[in-house]
């Protein structure tokens, strides 16, 4: 079932990117003691974190490979707190094909609501 979808999290005081994760239902707006201590400090000094959707309909597999290559090559600007586990790699994934999977959308999805501000818990 294509129920996966990739998020980042960017810091509530300057809208940097601290974090890029997969998950499905409610995952990306928990800030809970499921998250690393890397993500809480980042989380308690910008005070609170707000949600983006960079693409959602995906399969594991989809979703694995993309954050992978997100994890392997993340933009400049990018200060990830992610802890990148070496049990996810999977096989070579091309930039061709990650753009593909990142425009992949779900009809009538808001995916890039970045207006709620979530607090760390």
């Amino acid at each position: 079932m294509n129920e996966h979808y990739l998020y980042i999290h960017r810091r509530a005081d300057n809208n940097l990117v601290f974090y890029i994760g997969i998950g499905k239902k409610d995952r990306s707006k928990r800030g809970d003691k499921y998250r690393n201590k890397n993500w809480k400090a980042v989380c308690k000094e910008a005070g609170g974190f707000v949600v983006e959707y960079l693409s959602t309909g995906l399969s594991r597999k989809q979703v694995l490979e993309l954050e992978n290559e997100y994890l392997d090559n993340p933009p400049k600007d990018w200060k990830l707190t992610n802890i990148k586990k070496s049990s996810r790699r999977s096989s070579a994934f091309t930039t061709s094909a990650m753009a593909s999977l990142t425009r992949k959308r779900v009809k009538g999805a808001v995916l890039n609501d970045c207006t709620t501000r979530y607090r760390c818990r």
